[in-house]
């Protein structure tokens, strides 16, 4: 079984993100994809996170047409910082079996060595870098030599992805300033009836 791990806070969850996740099945067929919204990122700031809940109900909206996309809340179920490797490990042990490949935006991928116990990330799964069109393949491709001395193993993928952003959405939000065109409808919806990010 090939599962996909495509973790991040989806703060709020926008189209750019459904866009990799049908990127994804198009190009590599899955049989699982499994989207992991983080109770706290190692990452990224935790100001104006909304409660797991709400995120994870939001990741269930916006994913749900897609037949292989699973909502998982490993890592909101479990205490404190939420560590890739960490999560990694306890699905192993759920999908006895599974190959699996983490997902990575440019970004990310660009400060793997600075994760947690990187090493036992890299062998726990394959990495899948997504890169957009206008971005320098030559400082990923050096980055991917880097890591592999690591005992990475690293597929790119050059790809068309909106450039949208959910701290972008936020500051719309939080300015009164429309921001439909960048989710979902069921998402908007809901952010709206729940009147999230205005506080």
């Amino acid at each position: 079984m090939k599962i996909a791990v495509y973790g991040g806070a989806f703060n709020p969850v926008h189209l750019g993100h459904k866009q990799i996740v049908e990127q994804l099945q198009s190009n590599y067929n899955f049989d699982k994809i499994l989207v992991i919204p983080s109770k706290i990122s190692p990452h990224k700031s935790s100001k104006n996170l909304v409660s797991a809940e709400h995120r994870l109900n939001m990741c269930k909206l916006a994913f749900e047409n897609i037949n292989t996309c699973e909502i998982c809340d490993i890592e909101i179920k479990n205490e404190g910082v939420s560590y890739t490797y960490k999560t990694l490990e306890m699905l192993e042990d759920t999908y006895k079996d599974a190959e699996f490949y983490l997902v990575c935006g440019s970004d990310m991928f660009l400060s793997l060595l600075n994760w947690k116990e990187y090493k036992k990330l890299f062998s726990y799964a394959k990495i899948i870098a997504f890169i957009r069109d206008n971005e320098s393949i030559s400082i990923i491709n050096d980055y991917k030599e880097r890591i592999e001395e690591y005992g990475a193993k690293v597929e790119i993928c050059k790809a068309e992805i909106l450039p949208y952003s959910s701290t972008l959405i936020r500051e719309l939000i939080i300015n009164n300033y429309n921001f439909e065109k960048y989710v979902s409808k069921e998402v908007y919806n809901y952010i709206k009836e729940h009147n999230l990010y205005k506080n």
